[in-house]
């Protein structure tokens, strides 16, 4: 009852994949053996039969479709790597069923609506990607419950919104990205006083305002 990650992974592989076939392996703990292939088709709602997943990684293929409902019963889930298809539609409110997710990556897909408020109860999440969607929410003030994440990433979203004061509470924070989005405000003096953070992607940004004079070495340097 497992793939084997050498044979199956880089390897350019195309077609479908044969969910009927892979249901009889419902043991598997990880399932990460097809990433960076060509594969195309849907994310199939059997996926919910794979009861003892931990790491999904699907990422760098072709798959399209929504994300199917059943995909969030899969509540042993740690990693959740989607990134790079062609994902669309909304992410459901049902995220936050995965309760001991550590590690979220929707990036470079074409999701759209809003970040689902049950995404910050969350709280063990340490790497949150949804760069390169379309996602028009907001970042809410329940982002500060998320006291976990090392990295946060929303860059070239169309989101308008002010950086809510409560991502000083985020101290274990190494990096917070949101280039090419709407998002303004000022840095907060919790943000900027954290040793550990790279305040680059952050402090290269026309519309964030930085009353704590915590930017200027940063900004050198990028330039």
């Amino acid at each position: 009852d497992e793939l084997d990650g050498d044979k199956y992974e880089d390897n350019r592989l195309v077609g479908t994949l044969p969910w009927e076939d892979l249901t009889i392996l419902t043991s598997l703990e990880e399932f990460g053996a097809i990433r960076n292939n060509k594969l195309s088709g849907t994310i199939d709602p059997s996926i919910s039969l794979f009861t003892n997943l931990r790491i999904l990684y699907l990422q760098y293929n072709d798959l399209s479709g929504s994300i199917p409902d059943e995909l969030f019963d899969l509540s042993t889930l740690e990693i959740l790597a989607l990134g790079r298809n062609d994902l669309e539609g909304s992410v459901s409110t049902s995220i936050g069923q995965l309760s001991n997710l550590v590690e979220l990556g929707l990036n470079f897909n074409i999701l759209t609506g809003i970040i689902p408020e049950t995404l910050y109860d969350l709280t063990s999440l340490k790497y949150l990607s949804l760069s390169y969607n379309m996602l028009s929410s907001s970042i809410p003030t329940e982002i500060g419950l998320l006291t976990n994440l090392e990295h946060l990433s929303l860059i070239g979203n169309p989101m308008t919104s002010s950086l809510p004061t409560e991502i000083g509470l985020l101290t274990q924070l190494s990096r917070l990205d949101f280039r090419s989005t709407d998002i303004t405000g000022t840095i907060p003096k919790d943000v900027c006083a954290l040793k550990s953070f790279d305040l680059k992607n952050l402090c290269c940004n026309d519309k964030i305002v930085d009353e704590e004079t915590c930017c200027s070495e940063e900004c050198q340097e990028v330039e």
